[in-house]
């Protein structure tokens, strides 16, 4: 067995520092710092009045058309639906004068005449003779003049729909994108359960004894091996073996202080003594707390502890005890609604003068564009702006896919109209009402076929 560690040699004397090394090349940067929270947003300015409208300049030329699409492919053409019924015909136009009737072909020669005899009574019909061959057309003469065409006849109703058609095949896949970043690895899970201890082995098979001869280190198993244990100490003297723990050492540690094992064990002890006198202090102490308490309420029945606790209205009260208390009541002016960006806030949140949120950016649109008949001119002339609007709106040309088939409207009351700018070259007396209707003279024609009138919609 080690003995004991000798004591601790003397430090040596602090050699003299040796000269200073050349300096090494400066290390690769390393990683930026985490970049710093952002501030706050500084608050938003006043919006700047809006200035005039400048005057619309000329309309850019318009740029080259984009390359064409790709068309896909055709689906299969549907059943087609039922003819609707004829319309009524029209009145047949004038005749157009006779064209020029043909050359007579050549007519044939006559046959030889034979002396006529007396007609005799008439017999009966015979059958019809074959009929002969048709002779040759003349040419067709030239085409008269095209009478004048008569009115069209009312159109006839809409013919049902036809069904729709089988949809067109599917197209080929897309290819598949790249496979997003591998997650973190998740938690390791619980540890299962101990799967059932297996069956014994057998004992008559399994079972060896050890042995030794008295020899020194030596150790044999049956049916097995044999080993010599190195036990030599150098001397195989046992009077200088330790004989007791107050001859190992021991490193002081956390509450324990001693040098040695013996000494250690007795601190220990003294602590664990110490900790049961502390325990049964505070089980007296608190003994002597739960009795004065009995002693105090007069008895040990729990259930005459037990309150009731009961609301009527906003009054509050407690079971066996006349003393209520009023709870204040809500009128919603405690909740608190304030203004922010472009949104402005009235009431005062109470049932007689309740919140009520507003936008204060103008909702501002351009309705679609229309033709302006200016071909002619007149005066008094008007145009429903609004009917416009959402007869376009109703019905658009074409929608991408998904969307509704109408684009939402507003009310003709729910609106401002404005007439922002006119040519003033072209156009006189311009006016629209709160229904939308815009009321106009044209002065002149164009120029050049083009002039304009720019109009807003100011949703109220």
């Amino acid at each position: 067995i080690q003995g004991p560690d000798g004591d601790k040699g003397l430090t040596g004397d602090k050699g003299a520092d040796g000269d200073k090394g050349i300096q090494g090349d400066q290390g690769i940067q390393g990683p930026d710092g985490d970049k710093g929270l952002t501030g706050d947003k500084g608050e938003t300015g006043d919006k700047g009045a809006t200035g005039d409208q400048g005057i619309q300049g000329d309309q850019g030329i318009q740029g080259p058309d984009g390359d064409k699409g790709l068309t896909g492919d055709k689906g299969a053409t549907g059943d087609k639906g039922l003819t609707g019924d004829k319309g009524i015909q029209g009145d047949q136009g004038i005749q157009g004068p006779d064209g020029d009737k043909g050359l007579t072909g050549d007519k044939g020669a006559d046959g030889d005449k034979g002396v006529q005899g007396d007609q005799g009574i008439q017999g009966p019909d015979g059958d019809k003779g074959l009929t002969g061959d048709k002779g040759l057309t003349g040419d067709k003469g030239a085409d008269g003049d095209k009478g004048v065409q008569g009115d069209q006849g009312i159109q006839g109703p809409d013919g049902d729909k036809g069904l729709t058609g089988d949809k067109g095949l599917t197209g080929d896949k897309g290819l598949t994108g790249d496979k997003g970043v591998t997650g973190d690895k998740g938690p390791i899970g619980d540890q299962g359960p101990v799967g059932p201890q297996g069956a014994p082995g057998d004992p008559t098979t399994d079972d060896q004894t050890l042995s030794t001869t008295g020899a020194a280190g030596y150790i044999a198993i049956s049916d097995g091996n044999n080993v010599t244990i190195n036990v030599n100490d150098a001397d195989s003297d046992p009077t200088n073996e330790i004989q007791n723990a107050s001859q190992v050492s021991f490193t002081p540690a956390g509450n324990v202080s001693s040098t040695n094992v013996q000494a250690a064990i007795q601190e220990v002890q003294s602590d664990l003594d110490q900790a049961k006198i502390d325990a049964y202090n505070s089980i007296t102490a608190n003994t002597n707390a739960i009795n004065n308490h009995i002693a105090n309420d007069n008895d040990t029945d729990a259930t005459n502890e037990i309150q009731d606790l009961s609301i009527s209205g906003n009054v509050l009260s407690l079971s066996g005890d006349a003393t209520t208390v009023t709870l204040p009541v809500a009128n919603g002016t405690e909740t608190l609604v304030t203004a922010g960006t472009e949104i402005n806030v009235t009431g005062d949140g109470s049932s007689g003068n309740p919140y009520v949120i507003n936008n204060s950016r103008p909702n501002i649109f351009y309705p679609p564009s229309i033709a302006v008949d200016a071909s002619t001119t007149g005066t008094g002339r008007t145009i429903n702006l609004y009917t416009q609007y959402t007869a376009q709106f109703a019905t658009p040309a074409v929608a991408s896919a998904g969307a509704p088939a109408a684009i939402p409207t507003y009310g003709a009351t729910a609106l401002y109209y404005y007439v922002t700018v006119y040519d003033p070259a072209v156009f006189a007396n311009v006016s629209v009402n709160a229904s939308g209707v815009m009321t106009y003279d044209v002065i002149a024609t164009p120029t050049d076929y083009n002039s304009l009138i720019n109009v807003v919609f100011v949703v109220k």
